[in-house]
Parts: structure tokens; C-alpha cells; sequence
């Protein structure tokens, strides 16, 4: 990255790299998380016998292929949270989710990301909940709300990434000092990924430098 004279105008010009060139990748990031628990959560309930939750869900997921948002919203609101079948539960909800931020109604998706988070028993899913609440929040630039729900992750395989975003938000604000210490915790953390390492060169930082490693309790 070019030299900057101040941490504003460094944090600026960071930010404008961030969207031109990894705003698609933040979202393929959450989605592809929650393709992975969404895929585990459905490997496991097809163990288990058919429910009428279950045939909602295969219809469901017909309209998320159509694109049917209203279709989806209708049989969203005809599914049981119950304890026996909450998977089904929060992939409907999940996938509501991802077509309300496809088609743009960032707003409606928000509601239903917060519904999931507060409803779900699965940590992990609670957390993903946050996670794309916090990216949503950073889109529309909102950094105090981003921040609020990234703070209410606390599940320990999350906090790589959910300290990574926290980066990109200060820089967002300028607030450079801010931002590398959220990055070198990222790396601490154990998150390897290529885009943080693009954002340590840019910012003129050696990712292989040594660090304290952060090791966090269960």
C-alpha cells in the first residue's frame, strides 16, 4: 500500500481496497460456514425418521432453488422450533437468511439472523448467526453494530475470523492501531487465511513474525 500521511487517509484507502477486492469474499465466507453446518446438521437428521418439519424443510429448500421469497417466508413461519427437531429449525432459517441478503433486503435478513441466533440451542449456529450479523452491519457501514454482535461471539473456532472482521471494521473507522492488533490476534488465533495475510502485507506487517500465541479455554 502506497504512503499515506495519516492514519484517516491510510484507513480510508485500506477500506476502499477491502470492498473493491474482498467484499465478495467476506460473503463467501459466511455462506460457505454456513454450508458446512448446514451440511453436518442435515447428515444428521437424515439418521433420524421423516417429521412433518422435515417435509417443510424439502419444500423450503425447493423455494430457496426458485428463488421464492415469499414462499420461503410462508413456510418459515409454519415451522416448529422444537427441541427434537431444531436442525430443520435453523437451516430454515439459514437459508431464509441467504436469500433475503441475495436479493438485497439486508434489513429482513438481520431480523432473521437475530431470531436464529437468540433461538437456536447449537452454539456454533448462534455464533455463525453473529457472525454474518456483524458482515451485514459492516456493508451497510455501521461499525458500532457490527462490532456489538461480533462481541457476542464466544465460541473458541469463530474467534479467528470474528477478530479478522473486527480488523476490517476499525480500518473502516481509521483506526489503524485499532485494526493490527485485531489482525496480529486473528493470526494469533490460528486464522491462516490468505486474505488476512493480504491485509498484513498491505499493511506493511510480516506475517510470519513471531507472536504470543493465544490459547483460549473451552
Amino acid at each position: 500500500m502506497e504512503h499515506y500521511e495519516t492514519d484517516e487517509q491510510r484507513g480510508e484507502a485500506f477500506k476502499n481496497w477491502l470492498l473493491k477486492n474482498s467484499g465478495v469474499v467476506l460473503l463467501g465466507v459466511a455462506i460457505g460456514i454456513g454450508g458446512i453446518y448446514a451440511s453436518n446438521h442435515f447428515r444428521d437428521k437424515n439418521t433420524k425418521s421423516a417429521s412433518l418439519n422435515g417435509e417443510v424443510f424439502g419444500q423450503l429448500l425447493k423455494a430457496s432453488e426458485q428463488n421464492d421469497s415469499s414462499k420461503m417466508d410462508q413456510l418459515a413461519a409454519s415451522f416448529k422450533n422444537t427441541k427434537d427437531d431444531a436442525g430443520y429449525w435453523d437451516l430454515t432459517q439459514l437459508n431464509l437468511a441467504k436469500l433475503k441478503l441475495e436479493q438485497g433486503h439486508l434489513g429482513d435478513a438481520i431480523v432473521t439472523l437475530k431470531a436464529l441466533a437468540s433461538g437456536s440451542v447449537d452454539t456454533s449456529i448462534q455464533a455463525l448467526a453473529q457472525y454474518r450479523i456483524g458482515l451485514i452491519y459492516f456493508e451497510q457501514n455501521k461499525a458500532v453494530e457490527a462490532l456489538s454482535s461480533l462481541s457476542l461471539i464466544n465460541v473458541k473456532s469463530f474467534q479467528g475470523i470474528r477478530k479478522e472482521l473486527e480488523g476490517d471494521i476499525y480500518l473502516s473507522q481509521a483506526k489503524v492501531t485499532e485494526a493490527i492488533d485485531a489482525f496480529k490476534m486473528a493470526k494469533n488465533l490460528g486464522n491462516t487465511s490468505a486474505l488476512l495475510k493480504i491485509k498484513f502485507a498491505n499493511l506493511g506487517l510480516d506475517f510470519l513474525e513471531n507472536d504470543n500465541k493465544i490459547v483460549l479455554s473451552e
